[in-house]
């Protein structure tokens, strides 16, 4: 007979919580500063890292060539540590 289990139960494996990969969301973070409004990518990576996963965010800088300029950079610094980029 089938292994029957209800629906709210979790049927992951325990282990599974721990292999999560590590998100990346890319995009103006500009809500991070005082005064800014907070942008869909914050409100993810929030949501995101309250669950549990690993996650970067790039880049909170205002000025349009500067946030460009740190968004490429941390790209290529967290190269090894992301699995996924979040555009």
């Amino acid at each position: 007979m089938p292994d029957w289990r209800p629906l709210t139960e979790d049927v992951r494996p325990a282990t599974e919580s721990k292999q999560r990969p590590t998100v990346c969301f890319v995009g103006p973070m500009v809500g991070r500063n005082p005064g800014w409004v907070t942008t869909q990518g914050e409100i993810l990576a929030d949501q995101f890292t309250n669950e549990g996963w690993t996650v970067q965010e790039t880049s909170r800088l205002p000025s349009r060539p500067l946030r460009l300029l740190d968004t490429v950079s941390c790209l290529v610094r967290w190269h090894r540590r992301i699995d996924v980029v979040v555009l």
